[in-house]
């Protein structure tokens, strides 16, 4: 049996912003990778093709922009979990998965962390 899904995809947005537990990380930015997969109830009227009709990448993207530019975190699982929690702002949104990495902290490997979220009910 096949399931049906949509997925919305954000992959390798690129942001700085001043993360990390140190006093040097509270005044420097440290380069992120964010990848975003949101799982979103179908449209019902998909053939109607209206934006307003759809979650839009677009605006994942523009959220995940507007969320790493709120300042200093402590630690990159507070922000995948403040990403996580905003999807869930848009109703048609049921599950996701966020994955946050630190691009530039050591020269051998890229460390981060990723979580998978379902809507709560």
């Amino acid at each position: 049996m096949t399931i049906e899904y949509t997925r919305l995809i954000v992959r390798d947005l690129r942001v700085s912003m001043p993360i990390g537990i140190y006093e040097q990380d509270k005044k420097e930015t440290c380069a992120l990778i964010i990848n975003l997969t949101a799982d979103v109830q179908l449209p019902e009227n998909w053939v109607a093709d209206r934006y307003e009709n759809v979650v839009c990448y677009a605006r994942l993207r523009q959220m995940v922009l507007d969320v790493t530019g709120q300042g200093h975190l402590n630690l990159v699982e507070t922000l995948a979990e403040t990403i996580a929690a905003r999807c869930f702002e848009w109703p048609q949104v049921s599950a996701v998965t966020v994955r946050v990495e630190k691009a530039s902290i050591f020269p051998d490997c890229i460390p981060g962390v990723e979580i998978a979220r379902v809507r709560p009910r």
